[in-house]
């Protein structure tokens, strides 16, 4: 199957999922506890059914298709064979599933789904392509295997990608039933991070499926790890940077979901913060940038991005770069040393000119609860006040 990956940023960022590191590993369930072995021993596997679904997802196509005939969309039932597959494989590899409550948390927390908020056993987090980002719960009759997607499944206490069943068993004869699960290292790996924060498993999903990886922030909203941030915002510097459009950068840290509703991603402005210094300040520039894209009208015809948010959205967004800006601004520029670039002026004493409630307004909003706000509003009037020439 042709595995051209839709892209999760609009301009391309060229995150195509990676092919599965796969070990076979023989039907056994010595590290698995009795309760569980009867659980697993209960699960139905019809290895005739099993061989059909492998064969039609071997015309799942992503691109090109040379006999729209012979394509397959694949259904719910994919799913349904799949997941228990999936269980079955990470037992094997002695994962051991976490409670209820943990994994929750670890949900709520990465992703910001309640996963109680649905009576669906399984809720998809996918990326929609008329936003950056979708943190949101669907579920329909079928799904896409060239989208990226992530599959919660609650009974089960799993999260996974869309994984093919090929990649999951190996079936020598299914008369004889002689058949071995594989394990997938890929999905071993996200949940023993994911749920117990295995830092060996982050490693490997560093390391051996960076582009899934970055996949966690830029499709979904991940931004809980310093690692995986650090290596999304080097990479698409890197790539704005060539284009002559550093200011980008923050379509990384301010998103719409589906919804319509912005999501600011802190974690991400945690790492450009913990990333700054005085002979250094390249990401933190390039969001205060963003800041004045998305807000001045000089930039209207310029940056159709901005277009996405209310004034009153543009505004938390000015709060928010202020707030990270503002304070490593005073740290350094008093030095007068290193190699980093400030604007001698801060965001929203530029913005005043354009926007003179703009103070009012994020004072209104009680700062947003941001620590930084109040001392850096109280010493910069606005509107502007005209100098006095004595």
């Amino acid at each position: 199957m042709k595995k051209n990956i839709l892209l999760c940023l609009v301009l391309m960022i060229l995150f195509s999922c990676q092919g599965q590191e796969n070990k076979t590993v023989k039907n056994t369930n010595s590290r698995i506890n009795d309760t569980m072995q009867n659980k697993l021993n209960m699960i139905n596997i019809d290895l005739k059914e099993i061989e059909k679904h492998i064969k039609l997802q071997m015309n799942v196509t992503c691109g090109d298709v040379f006999d729209p005939a012979q394509e397959y969309t694949p259904t719910k039932e994919d799913l349904d064979i799949m997941l228990p597959l999936l269980e079955k494989s990470l037992f094997n590899s002695g994962y051991k599933i976490p409670d209820y409550s943990l994994f929750k948390q670890k949900i709520q927390e990465g992703f910001g789904v309640d996963i109680d908020k649905t009576k669906e056993d399984i809720i998809i987090l996918y990326y929609n392509d008329r936003y950056n980002v979708l943190n949101d719960y669907v579920y329909g009759n079928t799904y896409n295997f060239c989208m990226s997607n992530l599959f919660i499944d609650k009974k089960r206490r799993i999260i996974t990608p869309t994984v093919l069943l090929s990649d999951l068993i190996k079936i020598s004869d299914s008369k004889t039933e002689d058949y071995a699960i594989k394990q997938n290292l890929k999905v071993l790996s996200l949940n023993k991070y994911l749920f117990y924060e295995d830092k060996a498993s982050l490693t490997y999903l560093l390391s051996r499926d960076t582009d899934f990886t970055k996949e966690l922030l830029v499709c979904f909203g991940y931004d809980k790890e310093e690692k995986i941030n650090q290596l999304v915002l080097g990479e698409l510097y890197n790539m704005y940077s060539t284009l002559r459009e550093n200011y980008k950068l923050g379509e990384v840290v301010f998103v719409k979901n589906k919804k319509g509703e912005m999501k600011i991603r802190e974690g991400v402005l945690k790492t450009i913060a913990n990333n700054t210094s005085e002979n250094n300040n390249d990401w933190l520039y390039a969001i205060n940038d963003f800041g004045y894209r998305i807000y001045s009208k000089d930039y209207k015809e310029e940056y159709e991005y901005k277009n996405q948010f209310t004034l009153e959205e543009k505004r938390k967004i000015v709060a928010y770069i202020l707030n990270t800006y503002a304070p490593l601004y005073h740290k350094y520029i008093v030095k007068h040393e290193g190699k980093a670039n400030w604007d001698p002026g801060s965001i929203l004493e530029n913005l005043c000119a354009e926007d003179n409630k703009l103070k009012d307004y994020i004072i209104s909003q009680k700062y947003y609860g941001l620590p930084n706000l109040k001392v850096e509003l109280a010493m910069t009037p606005c509107p502007w006040e005209p100098a006095d020439p004595d």
